[in-house]
């Protein structure tokens, strides 16, 4: 392999936050602490609660059905034992249904946080469920998007993304 094909995949890892290059001293695993998944939380449920208001106004009922099959490839993920591939499953539901919203400026930003946040559970087994209740843990979020009721979507979508981590909605704290 070439160095220029090293130096970009590494600068694309550095860009996502997952290594930090050092000048003349090398590339280091970036860590994975608690802080940083909680407040990548933080980010993320600002996103995603009013993304998804915006995106059921833009797509209406019809963006269940776009859910459902995230929905049912997480199932079929967590039914093989996939823990890898129920967490791309779940990015995809979630950068699915804020791709939606139409902001394309925010969506690097909700990837980041989703990526950070499922690296945390990986590396963190006690922050673990099984897997095919974590696939569906997303079933409510889809009922709320299809009853076309955004209040209850937020309400899901909340709930589901403060109770990510072992830490519940205080994660929010009161700036909330």
């Amino acid at each position: 392999m070439s160095r220029g094909t090293v130096r970009e995949a590494l600068l694309l890892l550095q860009e996502e936050g997952l290594v930090h290059r050092m000048a003349h001293r090398g590339t280091v695993i970036a860590d994975c602490r608690a802080e940083d998944a909680k407040e990548l939380i933080r980010l993320r449920h600002g996103i995603e609660c009013r993304g998804v208001r915006r995106a059921m106004a833009r797509q209406g009922k019809g963006l269940a059905d776009v859910l459902r099959h995230h929905l049912g490839a997480m199932q079929d993920a967590a039914a093989a034992g996939d823990e890898y591939l129920l967490s791309v499953h779940d990015r995809a539901f979630h950068a699915g249904l804020f791709e939606q919203a139409d902001l394309p400026p925010v969506q690097p930003v909700l990837a980041r946080c989703l990526i950070h946040a499922h690296r945390f559970k990986i590396l963190h087994p006690e922050q673990q469920r099984d897997l095919l209740e974590t696939a569906n843990r997303h079933q409510v979020i889809i009922e709320a998007v299809a009853a076309g009721d955004a209040y209850a979507a937020v309400d899901a979508l909340s709930h589901h993304i403060t109770t990510i981590m072992d830490c519940g909605p205080s994660v929010l704290g009161s700036g909330a």
